[in-house]
């Protein structure tokens, strides 16, 4: 007598055209994902060394400024020039502190004059007449010394002398 019974073994398959065909579109599917996660992998790791340099960074500032205990900061400050005293004090306007007291130079020294603005001259009229100029307005009030050029130096014959010319009539 002899008896038979199924049972799974090891053995060698050949793969068939169709299944070759799908095995190798499972293949190119994976390599597919494996770049795109390497890709994603090394997006990820430059972000996060990126992240992690500018935390470094921070913690290495804010380290210093907790050991010097100071920063350098633009502060609002007021310049007042003592032109009695010649000295120029620079004063903090957040502590009051003086920061800065200075003579002041040559230049500083010279104080601007506050003059007025000039006005500003009449518009021409309406109906496009030309206005005649006022009479009472000489051009040589004769006020410089009568020397007509208008200089007011008291010299007429323009040379420099300052000393009006002589007429003698014969």
């Amino acid at each position: 007598m002899s008896e038979k019974k199924i049972v799974k073994k090891t053995l060698r398959y050949v793969f068939n055209t169709r299944e070759l065909a799908d095995i190798a579109a499972k293949v190119s599917q994976l390599v597919r994902e494996v770049e795109d996660r390497e890709a994603r992998k090394k997006a990820v790791a430059a972000q996060l060394k990126a992240e992690h340099e500018q935390s470094v960074n921070e913690l290495r500032m804010m380290s210093g400024k907790h050991r010097d205990g100071y920063e350098w900061r633009d502060i609002d400050c007021e310049v007042e020039k003592n032109f009695r005293m010649g000295l120029v004090t620079t004063t903090r306007l957040d502590t009051g502190e003086i920061v800065e007291e200075r003579g002041m130079t040559t230049e500083e020294r010279q104080q601007a004059l506050k003059l007025e603005p000039k006005p500003e001259p009449e518009s021409e009229p309406e109906n496009g007449s030309v206005q005649e100029p006022d009479s009472s307005l000489d051009t040589d009030d004769d006020t410089d010394g009568g020397d007509g050029d208008d200089e007011g130096d008291g010299d007429d014959d323009g040379d420099g002398d300052g000393e009006a010319p002589i007429n003698i009539e014969a």
